[in-house]
């Protein structure tokens, strides 16, 4: 199996060391699309491994009372996602939800993910004082509070958001103090990404579920997305299976894989991501996504449109994008054929992202 590893690993330095030559970077059985979606949500939207939060990070004291409101701008608009939010797919249950809208904020998609099935996550990002992000106050009991905040990934040693006290405004004029996810230093990049056409539609039913403000549901709309060919569709999930299997090498969520195979493994599955990133962002987005600034407040407000780049080249860019991740994941798909063929000879489960299957 280390022989194995050694080849599968010396192909794919060979192809970041081409990824990176040429873009600049700054620092499975038969596959149905459910099936395809469920592995990308898992991938990118990873539930915790833990059930506590450390107490060693400081946290605002807002959390600490009977009831914690917190503002809702992303997937958790959606009724659905929250009602499989909490662990084992359980319900994060809410006292009551009112639509809201935060000033001095904006939406973002700075937390890059796996392009291009999820380029990128949503987060709250500052903005100036005129800007604002609409989205849904949830009232919510402090237990049910830490069951939302584990399943954004609290109990990790350096969690991807950080718990942002802000002053959300409600449609019926009153004013609370929530939590919002903001991305944190580590996880926050100066550019952007779109979201999966996936995310972008969980968003939208969400807002419109919500009774949003007629303008940001427009807002949300004319966002773009990502939404592969079947073909690259196909060739990632097949690379999914190679890229669990490095970060099973690695030591999975712990990091604690000792010896050269972790630190391979670790250093190869980084690697990989920051060039299917540069890669993405750099020939689809010539560097990053750019959203218009929602400048208006309140439900009865109309946001203006802002003028679409020329659609022509917007699609060359996309299929060029398309041509040059094909070619960069392909050696990782083929790694991950060949692992779920000798997986299948063995008669071992194919990898699924989260902790190994007890017998």
């Amino acid at each position: 199996m280390r022989f194995l590893y050694l080849a599968l690993s010396l192909l794919q330095a060979f192809s970041l060391a081409s990824a990176f030559v040429s873009f600049p970077t700054t620092c499975p059985s038969r596959l149905t699309r459910r099936n395809l979606r469920t592995l990308s949500m898992s991938i990118t939207e990873p539930r915790p491994p833990s059930t506590s939060v450390g107490s060693e990070r400081s946290r605002p004291r807002e959390v600490q009372a009977d009831v914690v409101y917190n503002f809702a701008f992303g997937s958790n608009l959606s009724p659905d996602k929250r009602n499989s939010r909490g662990a084992n797919g359980t319900a994060i249950t809410t006292k009551s939800t009112c639509p809201a809208y935060v000033e001095g904020f904006r939406l973002a998609f700075n937390m890059p993910m796996f392009p291009p099935l999820e380029p990128g996550m949503a987060a709250l990002t500052s903005a100036t004082s005129d800007e604002c992000c609409h989205g849904l106050l949830l009232e919510l009991g402090r237990e049910e509070y830490e069951r939302l905040w584990l399943s954004e990934g609290g109990s990790a040693a350096k969690p991807p958001y950080d718990e942002t006290v802000v002053l959300a405004k409600t449609y019926d004029g009153r004013e609370v103090k929530a939590i919002a996810f903001t991305a944190s230093s580590h996880s926050a990049k100066p550019y952007e990404l779109p979201p999966s056409a996936r995310y972008k539609d969980i968003m939208l039913k969400g807002a419109r579920d919500s009774g949003l403000a007629p303008a940001w549901i427009d807002y949300i709309q004319n966002i773009p997305s990502s939404n592969p060919t079947k073909i690259l569709q196909l060739i990632c999930a097949c690379y999914l299976q190679f890229s669990i299997f490095l970060f099973r090498q690695g030591g999975g969520f712990a990091r604690d894989r000792k010896g050269w195979i972790g630190s391979l493994a670790r250093a190869m599955s980084a690697g990989y991501r920051a060039a299917l990133v540069s890669v993405y962002r750099h020939v689809a987005w010539q560097g990053s996504l750019r959203l218009k600034p929602f400048r208006v407040v309140g439900p009865s407000s109309e946001a203006n449109s802002e003028a679409t780049p020329s659609l022509l080249l917007h699609t060359m860019r996309l299929m060029a994008a398309e041509v040059a991740l094909s070619i960069l994941l392909l050696p990782g798909a083929l790694m991950g054929i060949l692992i779920r063929a000798i997986r299948t000879l063995q008669g071992k489960p194919m990898y699924s992202f989260g902790p190994p299957s007890k017998k």
